[in-house]
């Protein structure tokens, strides 16, 4: 069956969306899932710095192969190749996926991959990384480059490619961020931080996903929110209540994902936990930090199983509504 696509979104940044995002990728795939992973996040590039110890990875070999940015270069130079007769077939106006995808780990046969944000090594790469990601224009893509038809495409590519797959966004409200939550995902999780401003940016942006605008945009396919609050030190008995209360009840007016028989908001909370606030850390699969951090990893597993049970859910849904292309712009 194809992939269920979760966007980690958050307003603002320094929430530990990211670090989320691997925990939670790492733990589907020890659990037997094809995971892909994908950095969205073109301005703040750095995925593959959490997978450097577990895997052995070579991160400035990494970035020197092609990658998501480098997907979007190579359609647009075959996008200008002419046609050699008008029987080609389609997939010829689309590169190959498989050049651009890694496999953290090689010894498995469930995969753990990683669409890494484009080639960026230091020196002329770099420069062309970062001259693209600030003068790209989203909007002249979907318009004169048929962008939405190469998104269309690219989900159905990782789709087909696993079994999960999670994208981290970009923060704020982006042409680039638009692109991963309302044209990609089918589960949006707004990860949000304790104070007021936070808080309420993320019920804007609920609604806004959820919006009859963007409902008909999709033709129809709604996108289903989960908001994890994150980073919340509960030392403070008082004003962690206090916190609760309020986030419960902000929550209960917006439209997020009913999930019956999951787990509740607060068995969801990710907790404050210094020790791991200053680095790129993967709680799973190393029994000594599992143990280190507990609570982290109930929470992370927490998120990851009402993850699943929309994945069941949303499987039918998305089988029902055909995807046609769009224009979220």
């Amino acid at each position: 069956m194809a992939g269920m696509i979760y966007t980690f979104y958050s307003y603002k940044g320094g929430v530990g969306r990211s670090m989320a995002l691997a925990n939670i990728g790492m733990y589907f795939y020890l659990q037997g899932y094809t995971t892909l992973l994908v950095d969205w996040d073109l301005e703040a590039p750095g995925l593959e710095r959490y997978f450097e110890k577990r895997f052995n990875l070579n991160v400035s070999d990494l970035i020197d192969r092609p990658g998501l940015i480098d997907i979007i270069k190579d359609y647009k130079e075959l996008s200008l190749q002419p046609l050699e007769d008008d029987t080609s077939d389609e997939k010829e106006l689309f590169p190959d996926l498989n050049k651009y995808l890694f496999a953290l780990d090689q010894t498995s046969e469930k995969k753990l991959y990683l669409l890494h944000a484009g080639r960026r090594s230091p020196g002329k790469t770099w420069s062309e990384y970062a001259s693209f990601v600030q003068t790209f224009d989203w909007t002249n893509f979907y318009e004169e480059w048929e962008g939405g038809a190469f998104i269309d495409w690219l989900q159905e590519q990782f789709r087909t490619k696993a079994d999960i797959v999670l994208i981290d966004s970009r923060t704020g409200v982006t042409e680039m961020g638009g692109v991963a939550t309302q044209h990609l995902a089918d589960v949006i999780l707004l990860i949000c931080s304790a104070n007021l401003e936070n808080i309420d940016s993320t019920a804007r942006m609920a609604r806004n996903f959820t919006s009859e605008q963007i409902t008909k945009a999709r033709n129809g396919r709604q996108i289903e929110i989960m908001v994890v609050p994150s980073r919340i030190d509960n030392s403070d008995t008082d004003g962690y209540k206090e916190f609760l209360k309020q986030i419960e009840n902000v929550v209960a007016e917006l439209p997020v994902a009913k999930i019956d028989t999951g787990h509740r908001l607060t068995e969801t909370i990710i907790p404050y936990f210094p020790a791991f606030s200053y680095r790129e850390t993967l709680i799973f699969g190393d029994r000594e930090t599992e143990s280190l951090a507990t609570q982290l990893a109930k929470s992370y597993s927490n998120i990851a199983a009402n993850m699943e049970l929309l994945n069941i859910s949303k499987r039918y849904e998305r089988a029902r509504i055909p995807e046609r292309n769009l224009t979220i712009f």
